[in-house]
């Protein structure tokens, strides 16, 4: 597999060029820009596995940075660096999505620890989703059928109940699918 693609997005090019440096040690792959715009268009064009954004820019900050990103592409960790830290600013930038916030003198273990979570949080999640789809497929072929109305009726109750850890008690003459019903739930 080739290495994890990292943006690192901040105007003051030389701490940029820091964190490409301490990344790139680790093994990552890093792209870096100095605004918000130019950090948006990478997301969209190109594969990218986390983001580390400065809150403070000129033009578009940190904030709608993570909002832009977020818009494109949910499930894209983005991590907010800022020399401003204030209690507030964290929880607002947490509460909109991002994985984490730091203040810009965090020592390199830091940075590398919280970009090696957030890594593996995505790569969860994607995995998650490939085993989401996968199960759904296994559902979607449905042995059982009828457009009845009372079919119907059973399909949304079974659909109810099969998250739930409640006891099912199913009924019916011979023949008549409980089984069936009883895999579906």
């Amino acid at each position: 597999m080739s290495a994890e693609n990292i943006l690192v997005v901040d105007d003051e090019q030389s701490m940029a060029q820091f964190l490409a440096i301490v990344l790139r040690k680790e093994g990552y792959q890093v792209t870096t820009v100095n605004n918000g715009k130019d950090a948006l268009e990478k997301v969209r064009t190109e594969r990218i596995d986390c983001v580390i954004t400065d809150i403070r820019m000129p033009g578009m900050d940190g904030i709608q940075v993570l909002q832009g990103i977020k818009k494109i592409d949910p499930s894209l960790p983005v991590v907010i660096m800022t020399a401003y830290a204030s209690q507030q600013s964290a929880i607002d930038a947490v509460n909109l999505g991002a994985f984490q916030y730091l203040i810009k003198n965090a020592k390199n273990d830091e940075i590398k620890l919280v970009i090696r979570n957030a890594l593996e949080m995505r790569k969860v999640r994607a995995e998650n989703q490939y085993l989401k789809r996968e199960l759904k497929k296994g559902h979607e072929e449905k042995t059982i059928i009828g457009t009845s109305d009372e079919m119907v009726r059973v399909f949304r109750m079974v659909e109810k109940v099969a998250d739930s850890e409640a006891t099912i008690m199913i009924q019916g003459e011979s023949g008549t699918g409980k089984e069936l019903i009883a895999r579906e739930i």
